[in-house]
């Protein structure tokens, strides 16, 4: 389930009208970066790249599409040429008529070499030079007129810090592992094929310094029940094409007995022109401020 978790009036694309396009940084042509630890046998050969997908949605308008890794390594991102991406961005700058028939998508990656079962990252940190990728990207797009999104392939949250502040970055999408088809995914979302529908399933934090201690097998400060700090993105969190209205909520029951069920029901009308699903969210929370009697549970958000 691919989450934007940051967009503007960018996205989607229309692909119908686009001359050229740069794909870079080390998820743009890697069919590993798509599978995580848990996944099947990756059939690496029959994986679809962004790269790959995002070519084939452009065929049909014989657009120019232009890859570039940008680092030797893979997503250890070591080794990192800052050429190749500028020069990829500045290929599709000149292959189009108009900066709005253009644009970037930098994939960076951490892939399970560096977050898996037993194998914990250090920090939040994007590995190795990819975030330099990005800025470098980013800097070339913006003095070329071009919109860049950021797709990011990764189990969990990274920093993001930089992207969310920068003017450049006009949306995020993660992309979590998608598999062995996810450029073909990524090119229905980018083009408006599909609308992203997922919702994070944890709370992103701004830094490391937001998370609890490993050691620290209390509850304070984990979660979106008990952090105390702004998130960067909340649980839950998650934009699409369209908006939805919610109205008529109601519950079967004010008062509950022990393993006694409720049923809540809410109308909800996609209020925008683009198909979509949509999750609706729940939350409870004990009321610690009743007045007499033990705490009592109450919707807390829909």
């Amino acid at each position: 389930t691919t989450t934007a978790t940051a967009t503007t009036r960018t996205l989607p694309w229309d692909a119908s009208r686009f001359d050229s396009l740069a794909v870079v940084g080390p998820g743009a042509d890697c069919a590993s970066c798509m599978f995580g630890k848990y996944a099947a046998h990756a059939d690496e050969p029959l994986a679809v790249t962004p790269l790959a997908g995002l070519t084939a949605a452009l065929a049909p308008v014989q657009a120019k599409v232009f890859g570039a890794a940008g680092c030797s390594d893979g997503a250890a991102c070591q080794h990192y040429n800052s050429t190749s991406v500028a020069a990829a961005v500045a290929s599709a700058a000149r292959a189009t008529t108009s900066p709005g028939r253009s644009g970037v998508v930098v994939c960076l990656a951490t892939t399970s070499k560096f977050e898996s079962e037993g194998h914990d990252r250090p920090s939040l940190a994007l590995p190795g030079r990819q975030e330099q990728l990005l800025q470098d990207a980013a800097a070339a797009a913006s003095a070329a007129g071009l919109a860049l999104v950021l797709v990011l392939f990764a189990a969990g949250p990274v920093d993001l810090g930089w992207a969310v502040r920068a003017p450049a970055v006009m949306a995020i999408v993660d992309a979590f592992y998608p598999s062995e088809t996810g450029g073909t995914a990524l090119a229905d979302v980018l083009f408006g094929s599909a609308s992203p529908g997922g919702r994070l399933p944890f709370t992103w934090p701004r830094s490391a310094d937001d998370v609890a201690p490993i050691a620290d097998y209390t509850m304070q400060g984990r979660t979106y029940r008990y952090g105390q700090r702004n998130a960067l993105f909340q649980f839950g969190y998650g934009l699409s094409y369209t908006t939805f209205g919610y109205s008529d909520l109601a519950a079967s029951a004010s008062t509950v007995a022990p393993c006694d069920t409720v049923t809540l029901s809410v109308t909800v009308t996609n209020q925008g022109k683009t198909a979509q699903h949509e999750i609706v969210q729940a939350y409870v929370a004990w009321d610690s401020n009743r007045q007499g009697g033990a705490p009592q549970m109450v919707s807390s958000a829909l």
